[in-house]
């Protein structure tokens, strides 16, 4: 299966989710709305294990989760639990697995939004 298949999967992962908040998909157009999830794609890190070709790949995600600022954490705090479930360890996505629990960094308050960033490492055969 290639990266682009394991992305396509780890999409429609986050859309199922249960009370799904708005998204910002790669490369779409920044919304307003808040709450919402920002789905940023990030490395991946294939290790190469056959002449053939096979790669054992780290692929890395990240879903921010934004809410208005100065409101308190308790609707962040919610979705953030609803997408680190999502992704429990183990957790098949398509033809990859999560690799560890999802990592939840720090928040970054600004002006208008309070957002928490969260990275998950999928492992694939490639």
């Amino acid at each position: 299966m290639s990266e682009a298949a394991i992305a396509e999967a780890f999409k429609a992962h986050v859309a199922a989710m249960a009370g799904l908040p708005d998204v910002v998909w790669p490369n779409e157009a920044r919304k307003a709305t808040t709450p919402r999830l920002d789905v940023q794609t990030g490395p991946s890190s294939p290790l190469s294990l056959t002449l053939a070709g096979v790669s054992d790949a780290d692929l890395m995600y990240q879903v921010t989760v934004v809410t208005k600022s100065g409101e308190y954490t308790t609707e962040s705090n919610t979705i953030i639990d609803a997408v680190v479930s999502r992704f429990a360890f183990g957790q098949v996505v398509g033809a990859s697995k999560v690799r560890k629990r999802p990592d939840i960094g720090p928040a970054i308050q600004d002006g208008t939004e309070y957002s928490v960033p969260i990275t998950i490492r999928l492992r694939a055969f490639i």
